[in-house]
């Protein structure tokens, strides 16, 4: 599996939401909401969005994570920053 690939970026997500707030690889899906089901918190959110930075070296602004209330919101948005730094 290609480290970029849509799959290998779910199951990085996944594993770095399961470091920082101990849920249950089997608790996070698509459909999962942040805050409600996976009890994202201010610092849960930044601990997370640093650790996605860190391991895909892109940048994410305050804009990308203004919309993002399910898993599935926060695993397109990081593919999608992903791929706009392949593509350059």
């Amino acid at each position: 599996m290609h480290p970029d690939s849509e799959e290998a970026i779910f199951q990085k997500i996944q594993e770095i939401i399961v470091n920082v707030t101990g849920n249950s690889p089997r608790d996070i899906f698509p459909g999962a909401r942040l805050v409600d089901d996976l009890g994202f918190e201010s610092m849960e959110d930044v601990e997370v969005l640093q650790a996605l930075e860190e391991e895909y070296h892109i940048t994410i602004t305050q804009d990308d994570v203004g919309d993002l209330l399910t898993f599935h919101h926060l695993h397109q948005m990081i593919v999608k920053k992903v791929e706009e730094k392949t593509s350059r």
